[in-house]
């Protein structure tokens, strides 16, 4: 029968094998793990002292210890959230280095201290985390909603564009955010990169069922809708007239990265015979009378 040890131990690395080595003492005074056993592991290197009250078990620790740390500190109620939650969720895929672990806590205050920064946030719904890797993280949009409070416009946009792209957001989940949090200190310039009017932007997929519907009432053959040619996938191609049409879901879309690639991803269609057409939501959405004719014109020019 194991002894008092082994059974302590056994406990130990069970909660730390969920959490990348990492174990708080709370969760082993939870457990029944005595005083005098996380002293003598710590005396012994068996554990080591990360923050106050935030140990890793063993010389291993997974890839994600910091970002557990960080939600150790925090308490019960903590989520990823801010820049941690987007290199969570790849919306921002610099070098990580040793940045400051970002968390919400929904309850209690806990300090801000050396690589960890603590946000009171009472109002954040449980809807509004998921399990990225076995993390607690907030969603895209509540994440582009907290980053609009700290980040610089060009940041913004880059991030929501990636998030576009990615397809980890669309218009229903930004207003219903939006809707959610009208007092939230990010919520006008989140607004603002998305709206034009009263009008939120579309995403690539609505914006594509739009351009569509227009298509039909403009009594235009119907184009195959997500086709490749070459080594890209196009939105729209008709392949008798040699004509490609792209829409662009977020009028940001287009970071300068996404600039350069498209004028290359066109150039190589136009070489392999092609025209390219380029449309913005806004052009689709406000301006649709215009794009119909554009659209026209070239199909009779390629039959």
């Amino acid at each position: 029968m194991p002894n008092r040890t082994t059974l302590a131990n056994e406990r130990i690395r069970a909660i730390a094998a969920g959490q990348h080595g990492v174990v708080s003492r709370q969760q082993l005074v939870a457990a029944g793990i005595p005083g005098s056993t996380v002293r003598h592991r710590l005396a012994t290197g068996a554990m080591q002292k990360l923050a106050r009250g935030v140990y890793a078990v063993g010389p291993i620790r997974g890839p994600h210890w910091r970002y557990w740390s960080g939600l150790l500190l925090g308490g019960a109620t903590s989520v990823l959230s801010y820049h941690s939650a987007a290199r969570i969720l790849d919306l921002d895929p610099s070098p990580g280095g040793r940045r400051k672990v970002h968390v919400s806590v929904r309850a209690g205050r806990p300090k801000s201290r050396a690589g960890f920064h603590f946000y009171r946030a009472p109002s954040l719904a449980s809807d509004e985390e998921a399990p990225v890797q076995g993390l607690p993280v907030t969603t895209p949009a509540r994440t582009l909603l907290d980053l609009a409070r700290v980040v610089p416009t060009g940041a913004l946009e880059r991030l929501a564009g990636r998030a576009d792209r990615m397809c980890l957001v669309d218009a229903q989940a930004i207003r219903d955010t939006l809707r959610r949090h009208p007092g939230h200190n990010g919520n006008a310039r989140l607004r603002k990169l998305f709206a034009h009017d009263v009008d939120l932007a579309f995403t690539r997929s609505e914006l594509e069922a739009r351009f569509l519907r227009l298509v039909r009432l403009g009594e235009l053959p119907a184009p195959m809708v997500n086709a490749r040619v070459a080594r890209y996938e196009v939105d729209f191609l008709w392949n008798r007239q040699r004509l490609v049409a792209e829409v662009d879901g977020f009028r940001f879309h287009s970071d300068r990265a996404a600039f350069e690639g498209d004028r290359q991803r066109d150039a190589v269609l136009v070489a392999r015979g092609f025209r390219v057409l380029r449309f913005s939501w806004r052009a689709v959405v406000h301006r649709p009378e215009t794009v119909l004719v554009q659209v026209a014109q070239a199909l009779a020019r390629g039959a």
